[in-house]
């Protein structure tokens, strides 16, 4: 049996690999739920949509910033955040036209608020 003269090293693996993926699905996702809030700020499209991608947005860039992308995971978290309060402030204007059968921000035209 021959032995080594130098000890065997062990593998070093990088660390949190998986988290840049996560990072890089942050920032892709932040970006797609910016055109759906778009749309929706255009009465095209429901919000339901950008606040289910821009919530998977968010938890994964919290994951991805453990990575070695942290600042590509800040700007998908702050896209994701600015993306689900703006699709969530309209999905609540949407349920209130639902229940209540108005808009909350049409303009008043029958002449009560001239007295």
């Amino acid at each position: 049996m021959e032995r080594l003269a130098f000890p065997a090293q062990k593998t070093r693996y990088p660390r949190h690999l998986a988290a840049q993926g996560g990072a890089v699905a942050s920032i892709s996702l932040g970006c797609i739920s910016l055109i759906g809030v778009t749309l929706a700020v255009w009465g095209t499209w429901s919000p339901v949509g950008p606040i289910a991608t821009s919530a998977l947005g968010i938890l994964l860039g919290a994951w991805g910033a453990f990575s070695q992308f942290r600042r590509v995971a800040v700007v998908g978290l702050v896209i994701g955040c600015f993306a689900f309060a703006v699709s969530g402030f309209l999905g609540a204007v949407e349920v209130y036209v639902q229940v209540n059968g108005e808009d909350p921000f049409a303009p008043v035209l029958d002449g009560s608020l001239d007295d």
